[in-house]
């Protein structure tokens, strides 16, 4: 608050914050009070809003990309991964490519990470029975040999069997870009690492005979898989087509599995 005189004399003048003369120096400080109380209460509405409005914009940015991860799956199951354009996937979420690179640097990142998110799906699902036996092993006087290992490939065959699109397509069609990413690496054969570590306790507790214990791990997977395959796409007799069937077969499997490792130790 200002105040002012008018030349020639009479009446003092303040001027105000708003920039308008008033005679009563009380009026002119209410008025400054009350324009710094309401610029005041302004600011505090604007940096309200805009918080919560950055928290509700925060949330479909998370729904967003859970988004994209469901409908690139769901498009992967429909089409070859070649197939599959970045515009593709970013027409069936509802947003533009651009939106798409901001969480994937291009398709094959993208592609990678549904590819892992399938992997941990299925390794949850594999832990959670070979807990079961390892918890049944505990109770009995004498622990079967191969047991943890036998429900962990069983695991694996009823994981393909119960998603039997998804296994085809994480196994085969689906060349996840790991190679250079040790810890996406590590992820993505979790499975095989825990094989490699059952076979382990095996050769030290004298059950089995293993000179790698990882080549016999990977082996048994790439073994189980192959008849679980020739199950899904109806590449053996018919009789085995059947869920039954397909049971029967791939245990057939993991018993010719199993003993070939325990034949080892009875041979030398």
């Amino acid at each position: 608050m200002k105040r002012l005189e008018r030349k020639g004399g009479g009446r003092k003048m303040f001027l105000c914050a708003d920039g308008r003369m008033e005679t009563a120096p009380l009026l002119c400080f209410y008025k400054n009070l009350l324009r710094m109380n309401l610029t005041y209460l302004f600011n505090t509405v604007i940096l309200t809003m805009l918080s919560k409005m950055e928290k509700f914009m925060g949330k479909p940015e998370t729904d967003l990309a859970e988004r994209i991860m469901n409908k690139t799956l769901e498009l992967l199951l429909e089409k070859e991964p070649e197939e599959i354009s970045v515009r593709d996937i970013a027409k069936a979420c509802g947003v533009t490519a651009t939106s798409l690179y901001y969480y994937y640097k291009d398709k094959d990142a993208l592609f990678t990470e549904v590819k892992l998110r399938c992997v941990r799906e299925m390794d949850k699902y594999i832990a959670e029975r070979v807990d079961d036996e390892a918890a049944r092993q505990r109770r009995l006087s004498k622990p079967e040999p191969f047991a943890e290992m036998k429900a962990a490939l069983a695991a694996f065959r009823d994981w393909a069997f119960d998603n039997p699109r998804i296994a085809l397509l994480v196994m085969g069609r689906l060349k996840a870009d790991i190679q250079n990413d040790p810890e996406k690496m590590e992820k993505y054969y979790r499975s095989t690492m825990w094989g490699k570590n059952m076979l382990d306790k095996a050769v030290a507790a004298g059950l089995i005979e293993s000179a790698d214990t990882l080549l016999d791990a990977s082996l048994c997977v790439a073994a189980l898989w192959g008849a679980i395959e020739s199950v899904l796409l109806n590449r053996t007799v018919p009789q085995y087509w059947t869920q039954q069937g397909g049971i029967d077969f791939t245990n057939k499997m993991i018993d010719f599995l199993a003993k070939s490792l325990t034949l080892k130790k009875r041979q030398k």
